[in-house]
């Protein structure tokens, strides 16, 4: 993720709209990186329950969406 943070850097300028929204798509891919390279498995598996219980209501329609998608794909 970091490499691909300093490539997307490295290809847009850094000016406009443009260039600060491919800005903090690298920064959200940098901050993702090294979340992923910090923690452990169960670590992020007590954040993602932390998560749910915080929003409830919309962890549900996430859910129900990734179960849709499921669906459509064994569909075919």
């Amino acid at each position: 993720m970091s490499s691909m943070a300093k490539s997307l850097r490295g290809t847009t300028s850094e000016q406009g709209m443009i260039g600060s929204a491919a800005n903090s798509v690298a920064d959200g891919l940098d901050v993702a990186g090294s979340y992923l390279q910090e923690n452990t498995f169960e670590n992020m598996g007590r954040d993602l329950t932390t998560l749910i219980r915080r929003y409830p209501v919309q962890s549900f329609f996430v859910g129900l969406g990734i179960g849709y998608l499921f669906y459509r794909r064994s569909e075919r």
